[in-house]
């Protein structure tokens, strides 16, 4: 049993649950929205927070799933996996975000 990969996976989900929480109440556009020239009638708001609460929901229980799971078995290469897969989900929603226009009203 590895404490510091426990404590750490419950840490990471903490944050993005609290972030997700946030999300999901409509209160992190202020946390999304720091461009100049952001023109809030020109995007599906909602749609986006509801993608970036869902995406930090997949981040908790996907990473920091992975990093307890290895914290109580002994696995350090469940730490790894999980520190990929939230690579791996960051390296999606950018591109994701970035193309098609998704959120465009």
């Amino acid at each position: 049993m590895k404490i510091g990969y426990i404590v750490a996976g419950v840490v990471l989900s903490l944050i993005f649950l609290l972030l997700r929480r946030a999300l999901r109440r409509k209160n992190g556009i202020r946390w999304v929205n720091f461009l100049e020239g952001y023109r809030k009638e020109s995007y599906d708001e909602e749609g986006l927070l509801r993608f970036l609460g869902d995406a930090m929901l997949v981040w908790a229980v996907g990473g920091g799933g992975c990093w307890i799971a290895g914290g109580v078995l002994g696995l350090d290469w469940l730490y790894r996996v999980g520190l990929a897969f939230i690579l791996a989900v960051a390296v999606f929603l950018l591109a994701f975000l970035n193309t098609g226009n998704r959120f465009r009203k």
